[in-house]
This record gives C-alpha cells, structure tokens and sequence, in this order.
C-alpha cells in the first residue's frame, strides 16, 4: 500500500490542528474559547510576518507571535516558522524555545502516526466538517479521546468496517464504547487485549465500556495492594515491556517505579485474569 504524509495535526486543507502552539498551556486551556481574539491575533501575526523580519523573538506568556493563518482563505491555523511553510527551512528556532517546538508532538498525534493509512483516514470522517478551532478543541473533536484506546483496537475497528465512511453521530450510535467521555488511555491495554475480530461487536453492546471499567477497578486494586511488597527503582515507562501496560501501571495502579521481574510477574498475573474474564464475557 502506498504510505501517504497524512498526519493528525494537518488532516486536509480545510482545517488543521494547533492545540500544542505554544508549547505551555494552563491546565484546561481551550482555544475556542477565545476565537475572536484569536483570529485577530492570528491575523496580525501572519501580517507581521509576511513583512520578512528575521530576529529572534522569545514566546511570552501563552501567546506565540509566530502561529497564525497558513493558507489564503485563513482556514489552516499552524506555525509560520515550520520547515513545511518555509521551503524546508526550519525558522523555529527565531521563537526562543530551545528545541521544545520542534521536538515534541501530543499522544494522539503518535497514536495516529502509528495507524494503517486506511484506518487514519476512517477515523478522520469523524472530525468531518469541524474547522481548524474546532479541530484543535479536546471538547470538540472526538478524536482526542479515541486516539487514546491505542493503534491495535482502532486498526481493528476500522479494518472490520472496511475503512467505510461513517458519519460522526451514526458511528456513536453504533459505537458506544467510543463515546469521548472519561480518560481511555489508563484502559487501553485491558481493551485491546479483551476485544478481537471475533468478538468486537462487544464494542456495540452497551454495557461493555461500565463493565471493563469495573474489571480494570478491581484488577487495579489489586495490584495496589501486590506492589506494597516492591521496592524497586526503575521508572516504570523505561521497562521493556507493552507500553499500553505501561500505562496502566503507571496511570491506573499509580505504580511509577519497580524492578523488571516484578512487572513482568504483574503482567503475567494480569493476562490470566484478563483471559478468564473474556471467556465470561
């Protein structure tokens, strides 16, 4: 198959995402909330910047001098600094802020960097229609919550549906467990390893997103209780194990640090009762 450059944060030519620009945000932050300002800002600073100064100008509190309009019709809202928008020529470095622009990008963005082309562009129809604000908004846009059940049950989903085209309310209607509500990403690990081709119409039946969130509570608890016992002193993200696990340890457990062999105990024990409660289901 042929590998396409579409990517998360700029989708189509109609909208883009710039919920990271800056790259420091108030907890709780929303860009939409703010649009009119915005949008003269953004206007003001793309003006600015057509007139070719070249000086270093360092980020000062939440606004960046150098995000705004990056096409004719003002849809695209983006960094007028990236190499994409100057012939290649990374600019970023006039902003100040040590590497930090270039060298970050948010979870989703690697969550769907790691997706099947035909997947990205099915989960993509879901933010049909919304624009470059909206895009960027985790109230508005769906996919900030969805990118974070991880690349092997979205891959899934979307190869079972033939990578058809779904609008955004009749996928939700169908999908229940998709519903952007709550925090998916402590629970991935557990979904991916409950749900399977022959089995994903689970994600259709009401009731199995209250259910597995019950099964991650109790499973939870008892490692919390299990990980008195450890005293180790490995960052938890630094062990070699499934990084979706990972994540459950760190987000679900609170368990930040532990020896290799404890965890890989942890996730054997684990996998037994995630086996025996999908032979329940």
């Amino acid at each position: 198959m042929r590998k396409t450059n579409l990517t998360l944060c700029a989708p189509d030519r109609e909208k883009s995402c710039f919920a990271c620009c800056p790259p420091i945000r108030p907890a709780g932050y929303e860009h939409i909330q703010y649009m009119p300002i915005l949008k003269r800002e953004f206007r003001e600073n793309t003006l600015s910047f057509k007139k070719g100064d070249r000086q270093v100008l360092p980020i000062t509190g939440f606004s960046c001098w150098a995000l705004g309009y990056l096409d004719k019709g003002c849809r695209r809202i983006g960094c007028l600094l990236h190499p994409v928008q100057n012939q290649g020529i990374d600019l970023r470095f006039r902003v100040a802020y040590d590497e930090k622009c270039s060298r970050e990008s948010c979870p989703e963005s690697v969550t769907f960097s790691g997706l099947r082309d035909d997947a990205k562009r099915f989960w993509l129809h879901l933010a049909d229609g919304l624009d470059s604000f909206a895009y960027s908004s985790r109230i508005e846009n769906p996919l900030f919550t969805i990118m974070a059940w991880g690349t092997d049950l979205l891959d899934l989903v979307a190869r079972v549906e033939g990578y058809r085209r779904y609008e955004r309310e009749v996928f939700f209607g169908e999908y229940c467990f998709f519903e952007p509500t709550g925090t998916p990403r402590p629970h991935a690990y557990l979904a991916k390893r409950l749900v399977s081709e022959e089995n994903v119409q689970l994600l259709k039946k009401p009731a199995f997103r209250e259910e597995l969130l019950r099964f991650s509570r109790s499973l939870t608890s008892w490692m919390i209780k299990a990980s008195v016992e450890f005293s180790g002193e490995t960052a938890v993200h630094r062990l070699p194990l499934d990084r979706d696990f990972l994540d459950f340890l760190r987000l679900s457990a609170k368990i930040t640090k532990i020896n290799k062999e404890d965890a890989f105990g942890l996730k054997a024990l684990a996998d037994e009762e995630l086996d025996r409660f999908r032979r329940a289901l």
